[in-house]
């Protein structure tokens, strides 16, 4: 059977040979995903924010707080929304002192928290925080806590003890 020129195309221009060209190609072909861009979606984050639980148009922020006791260390890292790390950053700004390239000046002898004054380290604990925000260099805090706030800190971050490391014997 041969077709001429004018039966080839109309072959080719029917719907039912579209659809099955779409068929071997759906089946052939590798799944990709849209281009939001240009259709106009929005981009919502992966993860849900850790402190409201809902997902944000645009990316997350992230918040690392450690705390380091003589008995154990704690940490926790946390992805936020912008709208929620600046109200975080707010409420902690008069306890966390932010860190430059010439480190902390002297240890505070004194809670950062209720400015209780501090023994030695084994009645202390002294946090870090890591903040990384879209499109800014990562910045550092540093704090220093009584026991009872050191364990208030925990409770409002839900911090989790982490494994020491021993040296092998």
């Amino acid at each position: 059977m041969t077709f001429t020129h004018a039966s080839r195309a109309a072959l080719f221009n029917t719907n039912a040979a579209r659809e099955v060209a779409r068929g071997w190609v759906a089946k052939n072909t590798q799944p990709q995903a849209p281009d939001l861009s240009q259709i106009g979606g929005l981009v919502v984050s992966v993860y849900q924010c850790d402190i409201h639980g809902a997902r944000i148009r645009g990316a997350l922020e992230g918040l690392r707080v450690s705390l380091l006791l003589k008995s154990a260390s704690f940490t926790r890292k946390l992805r936020v929304c912008p709208t929620d790390l600046d109200e975080l950053l707010k409420t902690h700004a008069q306890e966390w002192v932010e860190l430059d390239d010439s480190g902390l000046e002297a240890p505070s002898t004194v809670c950062s928290a209720c400015e209780e004054t501090l023994g030695v380290f084994p009645e202390r604990g002294d946090a870090f925080i890591y903040v990384w925000r879209r499109s800014s260099p990562q910045r550092e805090f540093y704090a220093v806590y009584c026991l009872g706030c050191s364990d208030r800190l925990i409770r409002d971050f839900q911090l989790k003890e982490q494994e020491r490391y021993r040296a092998p014997a």
